[in-house]
């Protein structure tokens, strides 16, 4: 079980904590508050077990999961505790289903550290994509990349277009979530929204031309498709304020890449 060191005052902690109760309760023969016949006993009545001892209050508190910002509102002291006392019966971190694990994905690549979203948001915003086509290596897809703001949950929703045009015409829309760490590594989990192909992208280097932007962001794409059943390609981000029709650029004619993406694609330029 992936474990995570809560702390009262994240509230991406708190929206954790509050299903990891809500999982517990919902768990059934387990309540939050009722009477049980033989070993069976309540969360209230295991936490006193535990000497953790709180009220329905205060769980319902919990379940509530109050921004820490909010004025006049309290939030449990032994919150701790009570998250360590769910980590000890396997229900924190939260995951018993598919959608609350979407939600804390980012946790197991250490997205919900300390500072670990310190990338993500700097980099939202729109982006050119540059990578190898899979049918084509001397062919080099231009798509547009929108990364969202930052979310609750230290993870931003992200959308690639592509327009192949080499191998008849498709436009291809990927969607999915992309997170980042403390080590300043940006991950993007996509999956296509008609052919469901998935595709992961890891950047871990980036320039920043004027000493405090990010301009270019460069690493590494996996992607799986219906006729090859992996695909991997260096793959590399440029700011997109500039209007710039989306398409394909020949690998012979490096002269129609920005600079940065030229060195970074096309080895000995």
């Amino acid at each position: 079980m992936t474990k995570i060191d809560f702390n009262a005052d994240n509230h991406s902690h708190r929206l954790m904590l509050a299903l990891a109760v809500r999982d517990y309760t919902n768990t059934p023969g387990q309540t939050a508050s009722g009477k049980h016949e033989g070993d069976r006993k309540s969360l209230l009545a295991e936490l006193e077990h535990a000497g953790c001892a709180t009220s329905k209050s205060q769980l319902d508190r919990i379940v509530q999961a109050p921004r820490p910002d909010d004025r006049g509102v309290t939030y449990p002291r032994n919150a701790r505790q009570i998250a360590l006392f769910l980590e000890q019966r396997g229900y924190f971190p939260p995951g018993q289903d598919i959608e609350k694990t979407l939600k804390i994905l980012p946790l197991f690549f250490d997205g919900f550290a300390s500072g670990a979203s310190t990338l993500l948001r700097e980099v939202a915003g729109e982006y050119h994509t540059y990578k190898y086509s899979s049918l084509d290596p001397e062919i080099i897809l231009v798509g547009h990349l929108s990364i969202a703001p930052v979310s609750e949950w230290n993870f931003a929703k992200a959308v690639e277009t592509i327009e192949i045009k080499h191998r008849g015409h498709n436009t291809l829309i990927y969607e999915g979530v992309a997170f980042s760490d403390e080590e300043k590594n940006l991950y993007i989990l996509m999956r296509e929204r008609n052919h469901r192909h998935p595709r992961f992208y890891l950047f871990d280097d980036c320039d920043r031309p004027d000493g405090s932007r990010i301009e270019a962001i460069y690493g590494s794409l996996l992607g799986g498709a219906r006729l090859r059943k992996r695909h991997v390609s260096p793959i590399a981000l440029h700011r997109a304020e500039h209007e710039r029709p989306q398409g394909e650029v020949k690998k012979r004619d490096p002269d129609a890449l920005p600079p940065p993406i030229r060195r970074y694609l096309i080895a000995g330029v």
